[in-house]
């Protein structure tokens, strides 16, 4: 297991400086009360993994994505709890394989795109959580091929 626990996403900061912020490359991994900012990603993953927990994360000021389930990437599992995904190129994309998300009281907002989930199979959750982006581009896109 890695758990990346801050202080709360105002106190413990993650800049990326233009690169990828956080690449998840291995299984059970926790990222919790954190900012993630600065970078082309902030949270990405192309790797086979497990169980990716997203817990009181703000990944904001991203140039291309908050979060990216990249091309090759197979993701099972996956769980977003009381997060925001803002001024982003887009706030989440799921472009490779993920298998179960489950999104609770969190926010795609203020990005040129929201949500985009184009490789998903199995189940999607949301509870009580919202997408606000700008208007020529879509809130919540979804391509579900179970």
């Amino acid at each position: 297991d890695i758990i990346g626990a801050g202080n709360g996403a105002g106190d413990t900061v993650i800049n990326g400086g233009g690169a990828t912020v956080v690449n998840v490359t291995a299984s059970d991994v926790a990222l919790q009360d954190l900012r993630i900012t600065g970078g082309g990603h902030g949270i990405y993953t192309d790797s086979v993994i497990s169980n990716l927990s997203l817990d009181g994360v703000v990944s904001t000021g991203n140039s291309t994505y908050g979060v990216e389930i990249h091309n090759s990437a197979q993701v099972d599992g996956c769980t977003i709890d009381n997060c925001a995904f803002t001024g982003n190129g887009t706030g989440m994309r799921v472009r490779g394989k993920l298998t179960g998300l489950v999104v609770s009281d969190s926010s795609f907002d203020g990005n040129n795109q929201g949500l985009i989930i184009q490789g998903m199979s199995g189940t999607i959750v949301f509870y009580s959580s919202e997408a606000f982006n700008l208007a020529q581009r879509p809130e919540l896109m979804i391509d579900y091929n179970p």
